[in-house]
């Protein structure tokens, strides 16, 4: 399965460009600020029941638009291992880089 990421909706170039959620990209899910674009992971295609799950553990991200809900690498840590969600119900990045051969 293929996750989205916003290096990847944005076709952020490199893929690992920072952006800085104060002054553009997605709302961000914590205090961090400063994210690699490719460190964003798409959970608004998470089904309702896992997005209630998020929600109860983040209050605030119900305030973001399901089309507009990327969390950082340490928020999908945080639900990986508080078990809020199990490891293959976390969304996770995919190598946006081209494939050695």
């Amino acid at each position: 399965m293929t996750f989205r990421t916003w290096a990847i909706d944005e076709t952020a170039d490199p893929p690992a460009q920072v952006v800085d959620r104060r002054t553009g990209g997605p709302p961000p899910c914590c205090s961090r600020y400063l994210v690699a674009a490719d460190a964003l992971v798409f959970f608004g295609a998470l089904g309702t029941a896992k997005l209630r799950k998020v929600y109860a553990r983040f209050p605030h991200l119900s305030l973001i638009a399901v089309q507009d809900l990327y969390l950082c690498d340490a928020c999908r840590g945080t639900l990986r291992r508080e078990r809020i969600l199990t490891r293959a119900e976390v969304p996770r990045t995919r190598l946006t880089r081209p494939e050695v051969t």
